[in-house]
C-alpha cells in the first residue's frame, strides 16, 4: 500500500541554513530509506566493485532495492545473534582495501573522486564483513556439494576449452563455486521471505520495477 505522501527527514542543519531536506524514498517495517543513503550506495558500490560511478536511475532503483534486502537482513541478523565484527578485524580489512588500487587511483584519491568520505567506506566494509559471516553460519556451514554437481560445474566452466585441466586440479575451487551458488540460491530463498513477511513501501519519485511486498 503507498503511502499517500512522502516522509521528510529533517537533516542536521538548523531551519533557515539553505539546507535541503532529506526524502524519504522507501520504508521497510518502520524503518526509512532515504534518496541521501541511496545515493550513497551507489557511489559505494562502484568504489568496492572498482567501477565507474553510474548515477542513472537503473543504477539509483538497484542501489535502493540492496538497501531493502540490507534492511530485511539486518533483521534476520539481529535474530540469529550474530557476534559484532570487531574493530581489530575491521582494522585489518581496512587496511588492506587501503592498499588497493582503483582504476590505477590510490584509496584516497577514489574516496575523492566517488564523492566518498573514509568513514563511510570503513561503515561499508564492516557491513560486508558481518554479512559474508551471516552467510557463512546461516546458510554455507554444513552444505556439501556432491560429485555429481562438481562434475556438472566442470562440464559448464571447461566443456569447450580445447586445454581444459584434469578434474581433479580444479576440484576444489569447482566445490567452493558449487557451495557458493548453493548458499546464493538459500539466500535468496529467505530474502523472499523475509519481503513476504515485512511491509515494504516505496515512495515517489523512486519506483520500483514490481508491487511491493504486504
Amino acid at each position: 500500500m503507498r503511502f499517500a505522501c512522502a516522509v521528510l527527514l529533517l537533516a542536521s542543519a538548523p531551519p533557515g541554513s539553505g539546507q535541503l531536506l532529506d526524502r524519504t524514498v522507501a520504508v521497510v517495517g518502520s524503518t526509512p530509506i532515504t534518496a541521501t543513503e541511496v545515493d550513497l550506495q551507489m557511489r559505494l558500490q562502484a568504489l568496492f566493485n572498482d567501477a565507474p560511478l553510474d548515477l542513472a536511475e537503473q543504477a539509483r532503483q538497484g542501489a535502493l532495492s540492496r538497501l531493502v534486502e540490507q534492511r530485511l537482513v539486518e533483521t534476520d541478523m539481529r535474530l540469529a545473534g550474530l557476534p559484532p565484527v570487531e574493530d581489530d578485524e575491521l582494522g585489518d580489512a581496512f587496511a588492506q582495501l587501503r592498499r588497493s588500487r582503483f582504476g590505477g587511483l590510490g584509496f584516497d584519491e577514489a574516496l575523492e573522486r566517488y564523492g566518498v568520505k573514509e568513514r563511510d567506506a570503513r561503515e561499508f566494509l564492516r557491513k560486508q564483513l558481518r554479512f559474508a559471516r551471516y552467510v557463512q553460519f546461516r546458510f554455507r556451514a554444513g552444505l556439501q556439494a556432491d560429485e555429481e554437481a562438481i562434475e556438472t560445474a566442470y562440464r559448464e566452466r571447461f566443456g569447450d576449452v580445447s586445454s581444459a585441466p584434469p578434474l581433479d586440479e580444479v576440484r576444489e575451487s569447482l566445490r567452493a563455486q558449487v557451495l557458493d551458488q548453493l548458499a546464493e540460491s538459500m539466500l535468496d530463498e529467505r530474502v523472499r521471505q523475509l519481503r513476504a513477511e515485512t511491509r515494504v513501501a516505496y515512495l515517489d519519485p523512486i519506483e520500483p520495477d514490481t508491487e511491493a511486498g504486504p
